[in-house]
């Protein structure tokens, strides 16, 4: 093929239809609106999202998964990279006669609501009390249909990273995955016991580390197959 048959050859573009055209124009659109949205994301305490997620949340939401929260990875602090992904509109109780019993234990403690629901003032005796009282009831009906929305969001991001990690030859440790709301790699050390505080050992931090740098390409390369995913969805 000469040079002259190459410039005259048609790009993809030139062979759509201007319907094709035109939804393309639409996405890339919605695309840099939702990017330029993302970035101004901040978290509880007023800080901005990490960029190296910005592109991942952005296309999640355009995808149809809202997300709560979100870290691109700092392989110096060794934390490995992850999206929370969960249903909007947390009803403001889960029990009947919720909110009636944390004003009482607000009261009884001299302490504001927010006291008993987290941040830095947290009164952990006081949330402690209150739920073990208001627990002994039902969940609301509105809290229950909260909880089947978001069953049915968490089976649906189940079924995007088996998508995603099929066919990909991937370390198992490194591999991405879907757990109760969040998507990460799937050996993080809390992976074991949660609750076990015990410091990392050296030998424990240097096997760590690459896998936290692994697990941020991983990362990128979901990202690239959610945009792919949004830019070819009809």
């Amino acid at each position: 093929m000469t040079d002259k048959d190459q410039e005259s050859k048609p790009s993809k573009r030139d062979m759509m239809t201007d319907e094709q055209r035109e939804r393309i124009r639409e996405k890339e659109v919605a695309w840099n609106n939702k990017v330029k949205e993302a970035s101004d994301y901040k978290d509880a305490v007023g800080n901005k999202m990490d960029d190296g997620v910005i592109e991942t949340v952005a296309a999640l939401n355009l995808l149809g998964f809202p997300t709560n929260q979100s870290c691109a990875g700092h392989p110096e602090k060794l934390i490995s990279p992850y999206i929370g992904i969960t249903e909007p509109g947390y009803p403001e109780e889960t029990y009947v006669g919720q909110k009636a019993v944390e004003n009482e234990i607000a009261i009884k403690y001299g302490i504001g609501i927010g006291d008993l629901k987290g941040g830095k003032n947290y009164h952990t005796a006081a949330a402690k009390e209150a739920r073990s009282i208001y627990s002994k009831n039902e969940k609301t009906q509105e809290f229950m249909e909260w909880q089947n929305r978001l069953m049915v969001l968490w089976d649906k991001a189940d079924r995007l990273i088996a998508e995603f990690n099929e066919n990909r030859e991937v370390e198992p440790k490194i591999k991405l995955r879907h757990k109760w709301g969040q998507i990460s790699m799937t050996g993080n050390p809390e992976d074991d016991d949660p609750f076990d505080e015990t410091p990392l050992t050296q030998e424990q931090r240097q096997e760590l580390l690459p896998r936290i740098i692994a697990a941020q390409k991983e990362m990128r390369d979901f990202t690239e197959f959610l945009k792919k995913k949004f830019f070819e969805t009809q």
